[in-house]
């Protein structure tokens, strides 16, 4: 995992807190990344505002790369737009952030499952538990 962004320490602080916290993942801080990359997420603000810069190079970016923006108050930023053209498959901030509460209302079952395009195999519905969900790490990171 490389990490970047506009104020190298953050990027370095939280590539620190990714390899404590999953120590079989390598994460680093770089402020020049070279790729190639599978997948490239942009979480910052860039791309908010039609005059932010471009939160990465686009010469990152090939065919086989999944570019994802977080940025939710648009439907489609400009770094998606240039990921499209350049063949990449895309992922929205709206989606995300749709997929995001979707699955809190099923995890809280205030939405059926049906809307999942899932039925259930009987008419009875086991009591919720946590029993499904992950371990959670050791050392979570703090995100405050």
């Amino acid at each position: 995992m490389t990490l970047t962004n506009r104020t190298a320490a953050t990027s370095t602080a939280l590539a620190a807190q990714v390899q404590r916290t999953y120590a079989k993942c390598t994460a680093e801080a770089s402020p020049n990344p070279s790729g190639p990359f599978d997948l490239v997420i942009n979480a910052t603000s860039l791309g908010m505002k039609e005059t932010d810069a471009l939160p990465l190079p686009l010469d990152l970016l090939r065919p086989e790369t999944t570019v994802a923006d977080v940025v939710a108050t648009v439907a489609q930023t400009a770094l998606l737009k240039e990921a499209e053209a350049r063949g990449c498959r895309t992922q929205t901030g709206p989606a995300m952030l749709q997929a995001q509460f979707e699955a809190t209302l099923g995890f809280l079952d205030l939405l059926p499952a049906a809307a999942f395009g899932c039925q259930p195999e009987s008419s009875h519905t086991a009591p919720r538990s946590a029993d499904h969900l992950p371990a959670r790490p050791a050392n979570p990171p703090n995100h405050a």
